[in-house]
């Protein structure tokens, strides 16, 4: 392909990723706020300033200036308007599905097999919660520098050119300030001299590169732990730990990435044969990118290895593997299902028509299915907004003014976080306007412990709370 004609498929390729994602993901951007939003709006409105909410960091978190600041800065602009975030972080998908059609061209060495790519990674439902949850931009954010890196790498090695070298090396310090997670760029940054730089002026460089990122990352983690940054209340109460359970984790998000149709299953009375598939992939897929990686091309290789640097930093986690860690994983099955798809299409090339419109037409159904997939999964993204909203609004029915820093017991609230009621109370925070309002949430074994007499108790009943003595008439639907 010539030069004008590689520039032109590259905006029709960069228009068609814009109109395919607002299409997809336009059912979002209606949506309110839910769960940890409340915790981000409430630390942004009664932040002292803007420089202690971009720098504080995050409990148990690393130093991650960079995406707070983006938060900072849509907070700035639309205060508690939803659209304002909802428009930003779809805004955020489409430049990462950009990438991936520009790492695309770099890796699989084929525009259409990157477009194929890049909008199978638009609508994967695998990872709908990293778009759907303003509380998981971090993810969208992250990924923006973690692909950026990557095509100005590979770019860089296959070209010689300083600039490239030095525009990567600075994305890459400003990924190590978006989310710990950044780190494990370095992964297939490391894979791809042995992979896809053949040459040896080329290796060359891509070993200079990862070795430049080593360092980095050491700085990073050194100036964490200097300033006392880093320790993790996940890791003090046993829910991140290395065991026998990452196996098992791996083994979920493999195939969730590859096939994400749990909600569109069960829509269809079909949630059963789901599970019966689900449990045959938890063995069959395992082997089937093993021998892609033996039998498959050096492009598929190296997005196997991004596959897994996408995942491995959230398998040691012991709950239920959670959506939005998928989401650059989601990037990597793009692209080996878009190699794949290319290379089916091109046999299909040269066999009758009726075949080619066969192979068009499971492409088809395939991105249907995401999008159907998508739009289940956001009614119950809505159904968690409506019963947040109702939940404050109860409270706010019992007790319309509380004095400052009151403190409120609601006996048997879900356990909607790893932190039981941390999400209302956040909520709450707002719609009292007051920072110090403690909200107590006990678990439900400790219901019976008597309170003081004047105590403000309500219970969590039938989706609503209420006074202790009192039953709602109907439950929240």
């Amino acid at each position: 392909m010539v030069r004008s004609e590689a520039v032109r498929f590259d905006r029709l390729a960069f228009a068609f990723l814009v109109a395919l994602n607002v299409a997809g993901w336009f059912a979002s951007l209606d949506n309110e706020f839910s769960l940890d939003d409340y915790n981000w709006l409430a630390r942004a409105r009664f932040a002292p300033s803007a420089g202690a909410f971009v720098l504080e960091p995050e409990p148990g978190q690393l130093f991650t200036p960079v995406t707070k600041g983006f938060f900072w800065g849509l907070y700035a602009v639309g205060g508690e308007n939803p659209i304002v975030y909802r428009l930003a972080i779809l805004a955020i998908h489409i430049l990462n599905a950009f990438f991936v059609y520009r790492l695309g061209t770099e890796v699989l060495r084929r525009r259409r097999g990157a477009l194929l790519a890049a909008s199978l990674f638009s609508l994967n439902s695998c990872a709908n919660e990293a778009v759907f949850w303003i509380a998981a931009f971090y993810h969208p954010v992250t990924a923006v520098f973690s692909l950026a890196t990557l095509v100005g790498f590979v770019r860089y090695v296959r070209s010689g050119k300083q600039a490239l070298l030095f525009s990567t090396l600075a994305l890459f310090a400003a990924g190590l300030l978006c989310k710990a997670s950044f780190y494990a760029v370095l992964i297939p940054m490391g894979a791809y001299p042995l992979l896809l730089a053949w040459r040896p002026d080329a290796r060359r460089r891509g070993w200079i590169g990862f070795a430049v990122g080593v360092v980095l990352v050491g700085i990073a983690i050194g100036a964490n732990a200097w300033s006392s940054v880093g320790g993790s209340y996940l890791v003090q109460r046993g829910y991140y730990t290395v065991g026998w359970h990452m196996a098992a984790n791996l083994d979920t998000y493999l195939v969730r990435v590859f096939f994400p149709f749990e909600h569109a299953f069960g829509k269809v009375g079909l949630g059963a044969s789901y599970v019966a598939i689900f449990e045959g992939l938890r063995w069959l897929l395992p082997v089937a990118l093993i021998a892609l990686f033996g039998r498959g091309g050096r492009g598929a290789r190296w997005s196997l290895v991004l596959l897994l640097a996408g995942v491995l930093p959230y398998l040691p986690f012991t709950m239920e593997p959670t959506s939005r860690y998928s989401y650059l994983a989601s990037t990597a099955a793009g692209l080996i299902g878009g190699g794949l798809l290319d290379r089916i299409a091109r046999r299909f090339a040269r066999r009758r028509s009726w075949e080619r419109r066969a192979a068009m037409g499971v492409c088809a159904a395939i991105l249907l299915a995401f999008a159907l997939d998508t739009w289940i999964e956001d009614n119950d993204y809505e159904y968690r907004e409506r019963l947040m909203e109702q939940l404050v609004e109860d409270a706010k029915a019992v007790y319309p003014e509380l004095p400052s820093g009151a403190e409120v017991v609601v006996l048997d609230l879900p356990r909607f976080a790893v932190d039981r009621g941390i999400h209302l109370e956040a909520a709450l925070r707002l719609a009292y306007d007051d920072p110090a309002f403690r909200l107590i949430a006990p678990d439900p074994l400790e219901s019976e412990t008597p309170f003081p007499e004047g105590e403000r108790v309500l219970v969590f009943k039938g989706n609503r709370i209420v006074r202790l003595e009192h039953v709602p008439p109907t439950s929240f639907e």
